[in-house]
């Protein structure tokens, strides 16, 4: 009785603990975006840009700049979301933040790439990612 006990009670644990590290790492909330690497977050990001739910990765881009505000990637994604969310002047406005804090940007030109694949854009020239 006692081994069925101690059993049923591992279980629980490494269920729930499994559950637990799982909402941490999908859906990212105040609370584990504070233990949530930039990075990871920035990650996150992307995933949510590929998947077309640009509203999350919006969110996930202002939890990274209200941690690190001269992160030109986040602002770089943050401007991607936004013209994807039909926002060109907040786009621009971002963009150019970006541009300010990393001209010379990889980021920049995967980013413009995947906006213009998402869109089902004619060409790479887009006057708000500039």
């Amino acid at each position: 009785e006692r081994r069925k006990k101690g059993f049923f009670l591992l279980l629980m644990f490494v269920i729930f603990s499994y559950w637990g590290y799982h909402l941490f790492q999908v859906k990212p909330s105040a609370i584990s975006g504070k233990i949530i690497s930039a990075d990871r977050l920035l990650y996150l990001s992307l995933h949510e840009l590929h998947l077309k739910d640009y509203k999350e990765s919006e969110r996930l881009c202002e939890m990274v700049i209200a941690r690190e505000p001269a992160n030109a990637d986040a602002h770089y994604q943050l401007a991607a979301s936004q013209f994807l969310l039909d926002d060109p002047q907040a786009a621009k406005k971002t963009w150019a933040k970006a541009k300010s804090l990393a001209p010379a940007s990889e980021n920049a030109d995967r980013l413009r790439k995947l906006v213009v694949k998402q869109k089902n854009l004619p060409s790479e020239d887009i006057p708000a990612l500039k």
